[in-house]
């Protein structure tokens, strides 16, 4: 029974299409990628933005110590290094937003990163550029450029939160839920049904004698996708908020015991939505949170993960709920930005099948939801302890990394034709505005032809010469 309800929930129906994901979509988008004279490199050729082959992963590939010679390569300062894998992930997620402007199924995504006004400045601030004047989607699924910022700072407001938390003496805990998937499940279903599960799971007296066994304050839950050989795989991430602080090993032993327990939980909400039987293995994963300011940033981080290039570096608990655009998945298991990735470098109308579904399935969901009591509770800890909350919408975010010092504009026009075409050129003007100002962006803007009539110090200039 479970199966046929699970079948009937999940499952695509025969022959059905997902959204602009068909073969003459596919065709007529790579023809418009064509066009850019910075197009993507070809398949299995090296890809200077994203640092991998271009449609394959070289799994298991580690760079070389040593140099043509045999001699130790010399020493890289951990700091300039870490400084141009920011860089080079940046350039990749402008990248992606102009192939995105081509094949997205949401308009508004379509048009992030078109101008908006009559010129297009560019601000520095704090060794990072900007734009000004360009339209932002503000999506945090579906736009590698605005999800970064996002969930950046949500990232940090997370783990200024578990901070707190735990030097009021307080605890955590980090779950994992995943569900069992198939090829043929559809992401939407697969989401939705594991949304309303998850929500219903929380009711009842069952629930709430589970509260009062563990001293449960809330949770924090994040979604995380995937896709691999059994098709789509939503999982949430969730911070479990505790009342009493344990010795690790006591710790330890507590997790175990409310594994037990929400798996018991999820496991029938999961059959009754249609999900099937999670195992017991892999269903619900309960982990302790270290004690002290090094268990507050690996909690942060853990629930900060996003889907974009590997860092190389350790995520905390924060980031592993967030930053999902941090978060690289293997070939047989990728992230849906590895997907648009992969589509860009293939043109298979499989890939952009694979995409605008993920795109349309996530629309409407949060990528990060609250306990109502717990908002409140922390909201109140923070006053105690002298902080304000972060209450910031999305597009505020957006709007407040806008900040900085003005290096120079270009006409709307100009960037529109010089730039905005180009799937590169945006991210290099930005650098050249940060490693040199004005002077540099002018010099870089003149070699690729954008006439002189069209650079400004000031958009009043620009203004007047529209």
């Amino acid at each position: 029974m479970a199966a046929k309800r699970r079948a009937g929930r999940l499952a695509a129906p025969a022959g059905a299409g997902v959204g602009f994901g068909t073969p003459e979509a596919a065709s007529a988008a790579q023809r418009r990628l064509g066009k850019t004279a910075n197009n993507v490199s070809a398949p299995g050729q090296p890809d200077p933005a994203g640092g991998r082959e271009r449609g394959r992963v070289r799994e298991g590939a580690q760079p070389s110590l040593a140099n043509h010679n045999g001699a130790q390569a010399p020493a890289v300062d951990p700091a300039e290094a870490q400084a141009t894998a920011y860089d080079e992930r940046r350039a990749a997620r402008f990248r992606l937003r102009r192939v995105n402007g081509h094949v997205s199924a949401l308009e508004r995504v379509r048009k992030c990163g078109t101008p908006c006004s009559e010129v297009v400045g560019v601000k520095v601030t704090a060794g990072a550029a900007h734009y000004v004047g360009l339209s932002s989607c503000s999506s945090i699924w579906a736009c590698a450029v605005c999800q970064a910022t996002i969930r950046q700072a949500r990232s940090e407001d997370l783990e200024n939160k578990t901070g707190v938390w735990m030097r009021a003496g307080n605890s955590l805990a980090m779950a994992t839920f995943t569900v069992s998937h198939h090829e043929h499940d559809r992401l939407k279903a697969q989401l939705n049904a594991m949304t309303t599960g998850f929500r219903k799971m929380q009711q009842g007296r069952r629930w709430q004698k589970f509260k009062d066994a563990y001293g449960l304050a809330g949770l924090t839950k994040a979604i995380e996708i995937t896709h691999g050989e059994n098709g789509w795989h939503g999982h949430f991430h969730v911070l479990v908020w505790l009342r009493e602080a344990l010795e690790d090993d006591a710790a330890t032993e507590r997790a175990r015991r409310m594994e037990d327990e929400l798996y018991a939980m999820w496991h029938k909400a999961a059959v009754k939505h249609g999900l099937g039987e999670p195992s017991r293995a892999h269903g619900v994963r309960v982990d302790p949170v270290r004690r002290g300011e090094a268990g507050a940033r690996d909690l942060a981080k853990y629930i900060a993960k996003v889907q974009d290039k590997d860092t190389g570096k350790t995520h905390n608990a924060a980031m592993e709920m967030t930053r999902v655009d941090l978060k690289s998945g293997r070939r047989k298991s990728r992230t849906p930005f590895q997907i648009l990735d992969d589509f860009s470098a293939t043109g298979d109308a499989a890939e952009l099948a694979l995409w605008n579904e993920y795109e349309k399935a996530t629309k409407g969901h949060k990528a990060l939801t609250w306990t109502p009591d717990l908002v409140k509770e922390l909201k109140k800890l923070l006053k105690e302890f002298g902080q304000d909350d972060d209450e910031r919408t999305d597009e505020e975010i957006l709007e407040e990394e806008r900040d900085g010092e003005v290096a120079g504009f270009l006409s709307n026009r100009a960037f529109g034709r010089y730039i905005a075409r180009h799937l590169t050129r945006d991210h290099e003007l930005l650098q050249a505005a940060k490693s040199g100002g004005w002077l540099a962006m002018v010099a870089l803007c003149q070699s690729w032809g954008v006439p002189d009539e069209d650079l400004f110090r000031s958009p009043d200039q620009g203004r007047r010469a529209s």
